[in-house]
């Protein structure tokens, strides 16, 4: 094979089909050995005879002019052999510039279906001029304005290289022309990929001089993906207009949700989180929004939170509720919501109602001796308060703990905060708000004992429990007790490595406030990774039904590394911790981390009862319901005397609270009632329809208690929905060289494109009859003749 550099050479003269400005930048040859074979037999025969035929020839012309006679019929001959014979196969490398087309990309995926809110007369008014209602969707309003202006659109990118059309999805699907690509634009692709339409439009050949995307910018993919596409696109000389489909809508900030202590007390951190819903953010601008606490009206806490993305949140507050706001009927704890950058923005508010304690919480240790973990405790809830309880002008504790011995020496159980046993009346078990329960002998403890502690529980009590190398709850099996484990336990303590181990916190456990041993959950996983290591764990076969996993020992996987669980137990609340080492938290910091621990759970345990047992609770299994959802309402009911509510009824009001003006009264409030369970005493339900969006409220009629409240968000909220990101569009467009176009400028598209060229390169076949061999063939063939004739040769 040959390689000859023929630059000058053109390809139309070589037969090739090639754009004017093309060019043959190579030349190659490869020999057949038949063709050359027959060739070579051929020409020489040919020749032969040609040299004979004119050596023989009887006019007197010179020897000079028969022998170039002789050589235009050889060459004719050759030139006529390449033909028939094929010696040699050539071919041959193009290169020059041909114009870019356009690449338009149409955005397939649902969020075009949406209807902009069109407030103003003037964006109204683009709607009607494009011959669609004002209340069309995006892709609706797209189609019309294409499809008005697609002759003059066309017309101008032809004359720059034309145009390919694509709808982008999750895949990007290419049509042969403008009206079949918009016959199939319905918006009804689950999410769009523009960042990798952008890739493979690119891919092509050649590559477009310009993609423009129409599109609301809400379906871009990965921030880091579109990134490269578009850095893709600006390396390859590809500008990205984009023609912003829809309007600019303000983000929306919705509270779903505001999880709160039911009982905090006076001058104690108290935490509650916000579940807000985030929608119509647009990822280039990230607003920031205000999320602010209320009690009573008066502002107790702020934060600035940064909006980085659609989709659900949640938020903690930290606050010290002051004791001038404390209320007999509880105090009215109010989240409220707004985006900041949005003046218009109304803002989302939740309420909650709040018991202060304005007094100790009531705490009941019972233990079989006094351990360290028993002592320490003790000594931390016996610390003086914040500003919240003052007596007499003095600050007074926090708690007041009250400690049962069952195995105490009668002098020192003799005086407060000592008892001399555990309560024998149910009145005064049921004073305490909250008991801490150890490793107590169930002969010390009682029959009668542990059925009290089971209806303490079980009528809305908070019980924590913690294990100890006696193993004493082993033998709980088949009394009242056994059934407030969350645990099933094993007759042997876990092994532990002799340099001990360190707690880990699960899923669960990581969003536990009572485990929070910082204010935010980076800080508060680290600190768990610090703590001293403990050296004893009580030994788990499973898990209860229900329970939940809260802290587990390292490379156990399975309920067999439970360290400490927690379970519902009828109204109520239990925790079980498999160690008595908390105390040695105290080295080097003394109560900082063995004090909030503790404090945490005391608080976790008392707002499940304070101040006895209410007489009324409400409950929702759907906090916030889409209409057509069903929702049930459960309540469980006390009598004068602690005890469960015998009735197969009980009346109560529902409220619709933000009923348009025009509503009927009988839909705005009503009579409705709750039906007994049958089998489960004091307890009571009732089941309704979600049907309608907004703020409701249900009450008991015929006795004190605290209201339910709920809120029924539209079905078509489910989804984050967000106006046009106009930020994200805009700078797609700066990245690249292009432009940010709104819908009605779309028309201009073909006038703002520009002409570009790309650089290619093709290898090409050189036919041999080609027009440079032809014409030689019949130069010779035609001066041989005329040669002839005005020589008068034969």
């Amino acid at each position: 094979m040959t390689h000859l550099p023929t630059a000058s050479l053109s390809g139309w003269w070589l037969g090739l089909e090639a754009p004017a400005d093309a060019a043959v930048s190579s030349f190659r040859m490869l020999p057949d050995s038949t063709g050359i074979v027959l060739s070579t037999v051929v020409l020489a025969a040919c020749a032969g005879g040609a040299i004979w035929a004119y050596r023989s020839e009887l006019s007197a012309a010179r020897g000079a002019l028969r022998a170039g006679l002789a050589s235009l019929r050889i060459l004719a001959i050759a030139i006529l052999c390449t033909w028939l014979f094929h010696p040699v196969s050539c071919s041959g490398t193009m290169s020059g510039k041909q114009d870019r087309p356009t690449a338009i990309i149409l955005d397939d995926s649902q969020s075009m279906k949406q209807a902009d809110l069109r407030s103003d007369d003037a964006s109204r008014q683009v709607a009607r001029d494009a011959g669609v209602s004002d209340k069309c969707s995006r892709v609706e309003l797209g189609k019309a304005l294409l499809g008005k202006n697609l002759e003059e659109i066309s017309k101008d990118l032809d004359e720059k290289g034309g145009s390919r059309w694509y709808l982008a999805g999750p895949d990007l699907e290419r049509f042969p022309d403008a009206r079949a690509a918009m016959e199939r634009w319905t918006a009804g692709r689950e999410g769009s990929d523009l960042a990798g339409a952008i890739d493979r439009a690119i891919d092509a050949t050649p590559p477009p001089g310009t993609i423009v995307l129409w599109t609301d910018a809400r379906a871009g993919g990965p921030p880091a993906r579109l990134d490269a596409a578009l850095e893709r696109a600006r390396q390859a000389g590809t500008s990205v207009f984009v023609v912003g489909a829809g309007l600019e809508q303000p983000a929306r900030l919705e509270l779903r949700d505001l999880q709160a202590p039911l009982v905090a007390q006076a001058g104690e951190r108290a935490r509650a989180l916000a579940r807000l819903r985030v929608s119509g953010i647009d990822p280039a601008r990230k607003p920031r929004a205000e999320v602010r606490l209320l009690l009573e009206g008066e502002e107790v806490a702020r934060d600035e939170i940064s909006l980085e993305k659609d989709g659900e949140l949640q938020h903690g507050l930290v606050f010290l509720p002051p004791a001038r706001l404390a209320r007999p009927e509880g105090s009215r704890l109010e989240a409220r919501v707004r985006v900041i950058d949005t003046e218009a923005d109304p803002g989302d508010r939740l309420e909650r109602r709040l018991t202060i304690l304005d007094r100790p919480w009531r705490v009941l240790i019972v233990d079989q001796a006094p351990r360290w973990d028993v002592r320490f405790l003790l000594m931390h809830l016996s610390r003086e308060t914040g500003e919240g309880l003052q007596q007499q002008g003095r600050r007074t504790a926090a708690v007041e703990a009250s400690i049962a011995l069952l195995d105490g020496d009668q002098e020192l159980t003799a005086r407060p905060p000592f008892l001399p046993g555990f309560p024998t009346r149910r009145q005064d078990l049921f004073a305490f708000d909250a008991v801490f329960l150890g490793d107590a002998e169930k002969d010390k403890l009682g029959e009668k004992s542990m059925e009290m502690l089971r209806d303490f529980v079980e009528e809305g009590g908070g019980l924590i429990i913690q294990a100890s190398p006696a193993q004493r709850s082993l033998a709980w099996t088949g009394t009242p007790l056994a059934d407030l484990l969350p645990v099933e336990l094993m007759q042997a303590a876990t092994d532990v490595p002799p340099e001990g181990y360190k707690p880990e916190q699960t899923s669960w456990g990581e969003n536990h406030e009572a485990l929070m041993l910082e204010d935010d959950k980076a800080s508060a996983s680290k600190a768990w990774k610090e703590l001293p290591a403990w050296h004893w764990r009580a030994g788990v076969k499973r898990l209860k039904p229900g329970a939940r996993a809260l802290l587990a020992a390292p490379g156990k996987p399975g309920d067999a590394s439970t360290v400490m669980a927690t379970q519902a137990f009828g109204r109520g609340q239990v925790a079980w911790l498999g160690d008595d080492e908390t105390w040695r938290w105290r080295l080097n910091t003394g109560d900082a981390v063995f004090g909030r621990f503790w404090n945490q759970w005391v608080q976790w345990a008392v707002a499940s009862r304070a101040g006895g047992p209410r007489p009324v609770r409400l409950a929702i299994d759907k906090p916030d319901p889409a209409p057509g959802q069903s929702i049930s309402i459960r309540a469980r009911i006390l009598d004068n005397a602690a005890k469960p509510l015998e009735a197969a009824s009980v009346p109560a009001r529902f409220m619709w609270l933000d009923a348009p003006a025009d509503t009927p009264r009988d839909q705005v409030e009503m009579p409705v009632a709750l039906r007994a369970i049958p089998g489960q005493p004091g307890e009571f339900a009732m089941t309704r329809i979600a049907d309608k969006p907004g703020r409701y409220q249900l009450v008991l009629t015929d006795r004190d208690g605290p209201a339910l409240a709920w809120r029924v968000f539209p079905r078509d909220d489910i989804e984050p929905k967000g106006g046009l990101a106009a930020a994200t569009a805009r700078e797609m467009a700066t990245r690249t060289g292009g432009e940010f176009l709104r819908e009605t400028e779309a028309r201009n598209i073909g006038k703002l494109v520009k002409a570009s060229k790309a650089d290619w390169v093709a290898p090409a076949s050189i036919p041999s009859l080609n027009p440079l061999a032809y014409f030689i063939f019949i130069t010779a063939l035609c001066a041989e003749w005329t040669i002839r004739r005005r020589q008068n040769l034969s």
